[in-house]
């Protein structure tokens, strides 16, 4: 069982930034999001996973809009920069391809995201458990206007999908530019 706190670590060097957050979100619900600007390395000290990710979904794939599932104020369409996300109201949201996450791994979202204005993003999961989106099974960043660099880890060992995107909370266009889905092994449930 995860302790209910929440830490955030913030490292700042000359042309260089990163931002994590961790928090649990009720019981055996972790979740991390990173914004950088340039590639993460690990902070002095830290090993690097020595394990290769698996890919579970790429954005790179021809036809990947079509595979989006609109579900609530929001229009897609293959734009020549991305996936154009357009949202009529302040509360749009999609699933994302059915995804098949294997037992006992934690995945990474990893995103360039272009944004009308600064809101905020959602990613929401569910469990056998809790098969219904909840704010418990989320994971959210404050995203800025003009495009984000994200990763969005989610650490759960009952996580399964699809995953549901709420691009933000401001109608406008959102341009989805690029998106991978990985899952890595985690033993340390």
């Amino acid at each position: 069982m995860l302790p209910a706190t929440s830490f955030c670590t913030i490292s700042s060097r000359k042309d260089d930034w990163q931002k994590t957050a961790l928090g649990t979100s009720g019981e055996n619900r972790l979740f991390a999001i990173t914004l950088a600007d340039e590639p993460i390395t690990p902070a002095d000290g830290v090993e690097e996973e020595a394990v290769s990710p698996t890919v579970l979904l790429t954005s790179e794939a021809r036809g990947f809009g079509s595979r989006l599932v609109p579900l609530h104020h929001v229009a897609i369409t293959e734009g020549p920069d991305g996936v154009e996300l357009n949202a009529s109201g302040d509360d749009p949201f999609l699933l994302l391809p059915e995804i098949e996450i294997p037992p006992g791994h934690r995945i990474s979202l990893k995103m360039v995201l272009e944004s009308p204005a600064e809101t905020e993003l959602r990613v929401y999961f569910t469990t056998p458990t809790s098969p219904d989106y909840t704010e418990e099974l989320k994971a959210r960043e404050t995203i800025h206007r003009g495009l984000n660099n994200l990763v969005i880890d989610i650490f759960h060992p009952e996580l399964v999908g699809p995953l549901r995107l709420d691009p933000g909370t401001k109608p406008g266009s959102y341009v989805l530019v690029s998106l991978e889905v990985l899952a890595y092994p985690n033993a340390s449930w």
